[in-house]
């Protein structure tokens, strides 16, 4: 796959290449066990198909792919404590690639065969009957396959283990039902029709008390990038790339890349893993000529059968040629030369960003982001955004304050050290509930400040003048992560006059740091940059 011997869209073969990634580190806290992985795939051949002329009654043999998923989630474990790594598993795939024998196969193996006393596993979705898709499928395996079945007490909805106690559902959408339960398994079926987040929140929230719990979300791709299916597809293409460091997220797409010919055959085979095995090809050709013949249909074709997404949200800058940039120079060359600082102070609950800005030439900056959030509910915060701010803090890229606000005492006096240190020439912020804090460092700490509006007028130039530095790899910065996600994030929003912003509502996440950076740049890339003693607004 990863040599392209096998037709394989982009996120399909980044899931490959992070998994030889994996094996290939011996420093990893990480070990894959081959026999675990080999147990679960070995458990599928017991159960049998139940639908379908060519597959019912026949035993369940897992396509290579499927079994790339099913021993990755079973067989990668911490290697001091034997427990699973993975506790959250998106898969996207086309229709037709039997999403719900995958799931229903995962849901009785964790439920009954993981060696869990009383464990609980749900299939759950928008609609009971949707959730009963894979909770029937799993049924099904078990009443179809003997030895299982003498082991299993089976009716209409449930299926209970009696020596056990452990029970396997399928529930409905009202999230309220499901306070006080203790899943061990859960499959999420088609994330993408979920209107908001509150079922996985509360499905998370209950797997706190077991030892390695799984979230199994299985989905076709989808149209709303700010659905709970939008934020986990974008999770998981940022785990797969690299851009998140999230070792306990398993990611797994098949699609079609988007500049793919939606027309051919080929796109078709490398969409769709399952090709000539239950996705026909006859089916796709007729199907492509109900698309091809009303345009209505395009857009439902490709993105059902080929995962590609027409009216997906752009980001507005390349995360490829941000990383590719060069590193940032040793302070003591950065001291020759001129430093600015621009502030985006966010609500006193979320992340605050100051990036320090040095013109190094007229072709070329550095900078250095340092952000800030509440110690108390790191935890929680990180789960909401889907962003490891913990692990972030603990490695030295975000600062914690105590308590649960930002301690704008604590943040006071860390702009002022860093001003100082850097003599910086001035302070850009944005004035948004920041007149306090900037009238406190200019009048008691001596700090330059200036305010400057959040319009397009004067952003727009700085905004296109950092991406093109970014595409022309002529930013000098640090990897610090944070800064990389909330430059992926980054959506723009112009208008008539062709002037450019970035747009906190229609950006996929967090952006303070990339905001920060454009405000500062308004008085970097400029020949007479605004004066900022007396002044508090450009």
């Amino acid at each position: 796959m990863t040599a392209g011997e096998l037709p394989a869209g982009k996120w399909h073969r980044l899931a490959c290449e992070r998994h030889l990634a994996d094996l290939a580190d011996t420093s990893s806290q990480w070990v894959y066990k081959p026999e675990l992985a080999a147990r679960g795939v070995g458990l599928f051949k017991l159960f049998r198909h139940y639908k379908g002329r060519d597959w019912a009654g026949r035993p369940i043999i897992l396509e290579p792919w499927q079994c790339f998923i099913v021993g990755s989630l079973l067989g990668w474990v911490h290697k001091d404590t034997g427990l699973r790594r993975f506790r959250n598993a998106f898969i996207e795939l086309p229709r037709g690639q039997g999403k719900s024998t995958l799931a229903g196969g995962m849901l009785v193996i964790l439920t009954f065969f993981d060696g869990e006393d009383g464990a609980e596993g749900y299939s759950v979705a928008t609609k009971k009957d949707q959730a009963r898709i894979s909770f029937q499928a799993g049924r099904q395996m078990v009443v179809r396959s003997p030895a299982i079945k003498a082991m299993i007490e089976v009716s209409k909805y449930n299926l209970h283990d009696l020596k056990t106690e452990s029970k396997m559902e399928a529930l409905g959408a009202d999230a309220d039902t499901l306070d006080g339960l203790r899943p061990h398994i859960a499959v999420a079926d088609e994330v993408h029709k979920m209107k908001s987040a509150d079922q996985i929140e509360v499905i998370e929230s209950g797997m706190g008390t077991r030892l390695q719990p799984m979230l199994f979300e299985i989905t076709t791709a989808g149209e709303d990038d700010q659905s709970v299916y939008g934020q986990h597809h974008l999770l998981s293409t940022r785990v797969l790339e690299g851009t998140v460091p999230l070792p306990e997220w398993f990611a797994f797409i098949a699609a079609a890349d988007p500049e793919d010919d939606w027309t051919l055959e080929t796109t078709w085979i490398k969409a769709n893993p399952n090709w000539d095995i239950s996705v026909k090809p006859d089916f796709m050709r007729k199907e492509s000529r109900k698309a091809l013949a009303n345009p209505a249909e395009q857009a439902k074709f490709r993105r059902l059968y080929l995962g590609q997404k027409l009216q997906r949200v752009e980001g507005y800058f390349s995360v490829e040629d941000w990383l590719a940039c060069p590193a940032l120079p040793p302070d003591a060359e950065l001291r020759r030369y001129p430093c600015w600082m621009g502030l985006d102070l966010s609500s006193s609950i979320d992340v605050t960003a100051a990036v320090l800005v040095w013109k190094l030439s007229e072709t070329e900056i550095a900078i250095r982001p340092t952000f800030w959030l509440p110690e108390d509910n790191i935890g929680e915060r990180s789960k909401r955004d889907r962003t490891p701010y913990d692990r972030f803090a603990a490695d030295g890229w975000l600062r914690v304050t105590a308590g649960n606000v930002i301690d704008r005492i604590q943040l006071r006096q860390d702009l002022a050290a860093l001003a100082k240190e850097w003599k910086i020439k001035t302070l850009c912020f944005d004035p948004w509930h920041a007149h306090e804090l900037m009238s406190n460092l200019r009048d008691e700490d001596k700090i330059p400040v200036l305010g400057v509006d959040q319009r397009y007028n004067p952003l727009s130039q700085s905004t296109k003048d950092f991406r093109d530095f970014v595409l022309q790899r002529r930013v000098r910065h640090d990897p610090n992560p944070l800064m990389t996600i909330m430059l992926a994030n980054a959506v723009g929003r112009g208008d008539e006059k062709d002037n450019i912003m970035l747009s906190k509502k229609r950006s996929r996440g967090r952006i303070d740091g990339v905001q920060a950076t454009i405000t500062a740049l308004t008085n970097v890339l400029v020949r007479q940059p605004q004066r900022a003693s007396g002044a508090f607004f450009v």
